[in-house]
């Protein structure tokens, strides 16, 4: 799974704990697409764990 989002985020989630400025909307937009990026990656990687055995996803 790649990480780069989880990291940006808990690297803006730093900033804004030390003070730092930011957007309502920004860390709004993170929190909608940070489950859905985590969602999609596992999604994908169970379904290509399925298809390497020769089994369909379920």
């Amino acid at each position: 799974m790649k990480s780069e989002p989880m990291l940006k985020w808990m690297a803006f989630a730093v900033n804004i704990a030390a003070g730092g400025a930011h957007g309502v909307r920004t860390v709004g937009a993170l929190s909608l697409r940070s489950p859905l990026r985590i969602a999609v990656a596992l999604v994908t990687q169970r379904a290509v764990k399925a298809t390497a055995v020769g089994s369909s996803p379920r």
